[in-house]
């Protein structure tokens, strides 16, 4: 992907979701899911800590819950979610204003970068997945598919390729 947006037809573009869209299903598949009663805790946290008066420690018992392999699990795959709705929005675009919106949601998606770090590494921690083969066999290995600091780029590279060029064609007409 470069900064000249002109080289890349719909058809490019549709190919180029559908590879992202193949990537962050195998992604999805790979981390697991909650099973029903984790997801019940992590609920029932949340609604205990919405109900403390104590502000304070409302908010300490919050971080605390953010710090659990559960919470994590939950953030990360629901983060992927968001991605495969975006890349799933651009290649059903019927029109070139709907799809430059999708590819901004997949490029905003794919640059949040700090709390997709943080769930892989709290993952990681608990042996669900592990990302460097010098952990050993524990967990499942994802390795390259969790380089987010390529992802960051990436979405920055949607931004600067389709979506500024199309909104500065948009302003001069």
């Amino acid at each position: 992907m470069n900064n000249d947006a002109a080289k890349y037809d719909r058809q490019q573009r549709k190919e180029l979701a559908i590879e992202f869209k193949d990537l962050f299903e195998s992604l999805d598949k790979a981390i697991p899911s909650l099973k029903p009663s984790e997801q019940e805790w992590i609920n029932q946290e949340r609604n205990n800590v919405y109900r403390m008066e104590d502000k304070v420690k409302a908010l300490e018992r919050l971080s605390k819950l953010e710090e659990t392999v559960e919470f994590q699990q939950e953030f990360i795959k629901k983060h992927i979610q968001k991605i495969l709705e975006a890349t799933n929005c651009i290649i059903q675009a019927q029109e070139i204003r709907r799809e430059i919106y999708c590819w901004s949601q997949l490029s905003y998606s794919l640059t949040e970068e700090t709390g997709l770090n943080y769930a892989l590494t709290t993952l990681e921690k608990w042996q669900k997945i592990y990302i460097s083969k010098e952990r050993g066999k524990k967990g499942l290995y994802l390795g390259d598919l969790l380089k987010w600091d390529f992802y960051g780029f990436v979405g920055r590279n949607i931004i600067s390729s389709f979506v500024i060029p199309y909104l500065a064609r948009e302003l001069k007409n």
